[in-house]
């Protein structure tokens, strides 16, 4: 792993056969725009020729995940460990949902603060108001919402999980706040198309990228040592905690570099292609 970083767990990393990665979309396999950079593509696609199983964990819906079913097919960890999808017509195999009293009293607590968020349904997703900001992620991977989020609306429907847009970071702490207070897991993410912008996921209790991730390495009869995780944002920071191998990107901060092993570079230098090129290093020099 020579062509990483060490970072905080450095010292605590114990080299282990990978059987399954596991990486982030926005600023990790994606930058600013919907298409992976030919290089990431290829070293995901290297590590599935050697037989080592790839897949996504990601805030984003299943319609976000990037079209790659030959190269990806999953299982797929979407909307930050609230479903586990496949990317195939086999669907989805488990979800994780709100239940609607949380969600009503979320959606109160996002008109209270005057911030824009995602209600995310089966069927599509519900939104607090029209946002021009949201305009271009909407038709780029989501389509159009279906309408606006109220509490008939949430009483007569499932709630996979929401996302609150906090474009400044001003109401980050104090929403993390709420979100806890009514019951809910909320974790930190971000997109380098929008730098300055925090964005919660909001789930149900106990759920998150990591926590799914256990659950779906149980399921598939993986060990969680024999799985590399790779990540910029703090939402990726549970799964960093349980994984054999967890590398940062260059961009992320401090407190998740903290729980990696090693760092990559960042996703304008193709950081994830990096790392997934000194996983496949790694694995040739243990079989030799």
């Amino acid at each position: 792993m020579t062509s990483l970083a060490p970072a905080g767990r450095y010292s605590d990393w114990q080299p282990a056969p990978v059987q399954l990665v596991v990486s982030d979309l926005d600023g990790t396999f994606l930058g600013t725009t919907e298409t992976p950079s030919t290089t990431v593509t290829d070293a995901a696609a290297a590590l599935v020729a050697a037989g080592i199983r790839f897949s996504f964990a990601t805030g984003r819906l299943p319609a976000g995940l990037p079209d790659l079913a030959e190269l990806a097919a999953g299982p797929h960890i979407v909307h930050n460990g609230a479903q586990v999808v496949e990317q195939s017509p086999a669907g989805h195999a488990t979800t994780f949902s709100l239940a609607p009293e949380q969600a009503t009293l979320l959606a109160a607590v996002c008109r209270r603060y005057d911030v824009y968020a995602e209600f995310y349904t089966e069927a599509g997703f519900y939104v607090t108001s029209r946002d021009p900001l949201a305009d271009g992620a909407w038709e780029l991977m989501m389509g159009s919402p279906i309408g606006i989020v109220t509490d008939e609306v949430i009483a007569a429907t499932t709630i996979l999980k929401a996302t609150i847009a906090d474009y400044t970071g001003v109401h980050t702490p104090a929403l993390m706040v709420e979100i806890a207070a009514i019951g809910l897991a909320g974790e930190e993410s971000t997109a380098p198309a929008l730098p300055d912008a925090v964005f919660i996921n909001a789930t149900a209790p106990g759920v998150s990228k990591g926590a799914t991730l256990r659950w779906l390495c149980d399921r598939l009869g993986i060990p969680l040592a024999a799985v590399a995780a790779i990540g910029d944002g703090r939402n990726d920071s549970s799964m960093f905690q349980i994984v054999g191998t967890a590398i940062a990107m260059g961009s992320a901060p401090d407190d998740v570099v903290a729980l990696a092993h090693f760092v990559a570079p960042d996703v304008f230098d193709d950081g994830a292609a990096v790392a997934m090129r000194a996983l496949l290093e790694a694995r040739a020099d243990d079989a030799a």
